[in-house]
């Protein structure tokens, strides 16, 4: 991985394995791109530029530990459950967390100080990331 830092702002060249075995890497572009949506709806995070090559990708990242300082302990706890869900959809797709479970979180201020750190973290937007990428 390769980063370039200025100020809030970094950028990453990641050499991820996007070519599958047998060549071709439509599916984890697919992959690559709809995490990346992800992301950027549930981290603190700006993503303002993005490519994704046949065998890395380049992302600008914005941190925004502004904006998620004004989230509540909940909203933390929903994004993050989001992020790394309990429970899964047939598709794979996260589903929404429930009330107890946002409470996990929320009602402990270990949890939600923790959490809210990582939602404008870059570390954690890359290891996400790249998590994934191994399991597509």
């Amino acid at each position: 991985m390769n980063l370039t830092r200025a100020g809030n702002f970094l950028k990453v060249a990641n050499w991820a394995t996007i070519r599958s075995l047998e060549g071709t890497f439509d599916h984890r572009k697919v992959r690559v791109e709809v995490d990346l949506q992800q992301f950027t709806a549930f981290f603190g995070v700006d993503l303002p530029a993005f490519s994704i090559l046949s065998s890395h990708f380049h992302l600008m990242l914005r941190s925004r530990p502004d904006v998620v300082a004004t989230w509540t302990d909940e909203e933390v706890a929903r994004r993050w459950l989001m992020l790394c869900p309990h429970r899964r959809k047939a598709d794979g797709s996260p589903m929404a967390p429930t009330q107890p479970e946002i409470q996990s979180i929320a009602g402990c201020p270990i949890k939600w100080k923790e959490n809210r750190k990582r939602l404008s973290s870059f570390g954690w937007w890359m290891w996400l990331l790249c998590q994934r990428g191994r399991t597509s």
